[in-house]
């Protein structure tokens, strides 16, 4: 009788805390300022280090330009819908764009899915993955976050990862690759992940501490404030107007990731660009390389 009753208490408390993760409200994974540090280690180990860098729109739908390591090209772009708890990345191509759903966050256990690899050292079509269970584990905020357990499905004869999705952050493998298994003596597993200039997680088995490379917290640009610059929409011309005071040089960067103008920045002088209509990115850099970076839309 004990026996039952104990069965029945047990049974009582995984689903009221299979609700509980269920009614959890979202913590969308993009932010404004992202960056993800992963580890690889064969023979000695390396730290790469993707980021997010910009904004920009195709399509109708606004996506963030994701930078560093494989993607300098600036031609990968990734988008969340904070709604139905997905993520996308995007490859621009000189004549179309491919679009790829790479996290569900929505998913509930015993889900399945199909996932994708792209540009990176896993297989690129990874085949069906079952979600096998969802665990509450607290993050670098002490901050509650959902980990998302997956494994290929009995049917699936392209891939034989196990892969780990982390609520705000991704996968704990590479950021292109949510259907890997995180292995620091593979393809790479994620040690720091820093958004909107905070840690979010930190992983102390492959590197000693965290330091963001590529921005600078939040605090310190609310010193060093955004550029403003007009007219936008331009049509042949623009100035600039900011306290970047140690920023000289700028580009302007098209859509796929190319340069096609660059000056020396002076503040408040006009520039004239003499571009094609469309969707470019005014960048503002420093001696240390650290920039600044604002949409333009040249009209026509």
């Amino acid at each position: 009788m004990n026996y039952k009753l104990n069965l029945k208490v047990l049974v009582l408390i995984c689903f009221i805390n299979s609700k509980s993760i269920k009614a959890q409200s979202y913590e969308p994974m993009l932010g404004n300022l992202n960056e993800w540090q992963v580890t690889a280690c064969f023979g000695g180990c390396n730290t790469s280090t993707y980021y997010t860098d910009g904004d920009t729109v195709v399509g109708g739908l606004d996506y963030k330009i994701l930078d560093g390591y494989h993607y300098s090209s600036r031609t990968f772009l990734l988008r969340e819908d904070v709604q139905e708890r997905q993520v996308f990345l995007m490859k621009i191509n000189p004549t179309k764009e491919d679009e790829w759903l790479m996290y569900d966050f929505s998913m509930q256990v015993g889900d399945s899915i199909e996932l994708f690899n792209p540009i990176s050292p896993y297989t690129f079509i990874a085949g069906f993955y079952e979600l096998d269970s969802i665990v509450l584990r607290p993050l670098e905020d002490l901050q509650m976050y959902r980990h998302f357990y997956l494994s290929p499905t009995n049917s699936n004869t392209q891939s034989d990862e196990y892969p780990i999705w982390v609520e705000s952050v991704g996968s704990l493998s590479l950021i292109n690759g949510p259907a890997s298994t995180p292995d620091f003596n593979g393809g790479g597993q994620l040690s720091c992940y820093f958004k909107d200039g905070e840690s979010r997680y930190f992983n102390s088995d492959s590197i000693q501490s965290c330091d963001q490379e590529h921005f600078l917290s939040l605090t310190e640009q609310s010193k060093e404030t955004q550029f403003n610059f007009y007219p936008n929409p331009s049509k042949n011309s623009f100035t600039i107007s900011s306290n970047l005071n140690d920023f000289n040089r700028g580009e302007i960067i098209d859509i796929n990731g190319n340069l096609v103008f660059k000056f020396n920045f002076t503040q408040d002088e006009t520039y004239y660009h003499g571009l094609e209509p469309g969707i470019y990115f005014i960048k503002l850099l420093n001696e240390k390389n650290i920039t600044r970076e604002q949409k333009l839309i040249v009209a026509r």
